[in-house]
């Protein structure tokens, strides 16, 4: 459905901006890349459980 496609696409940049948000606070830049880089390898590999 629309709405839930739309609800996934939120939720995915409420995460990305929160992690932008603790970078800017902690400072800890490879740390979050790693996180920020692990979370959109998993929605490449599984498009269809986070994207569809």
């Amino acid at each position: 459905m629309d709405l839930s496609k739309g609800f996934k696409e939120i939720i995915i940049c409420i995460i990305t901006n929160f992690i932008c948000v603790l970078n800017i606070f902690f400072y800890e830049k490879e740390m979050f890349c790693s996180i920020f880089l692990s979370f959109t390898e998993i929605i490449k590999q599984h498009p269809t459980v986070y994207l569809s």
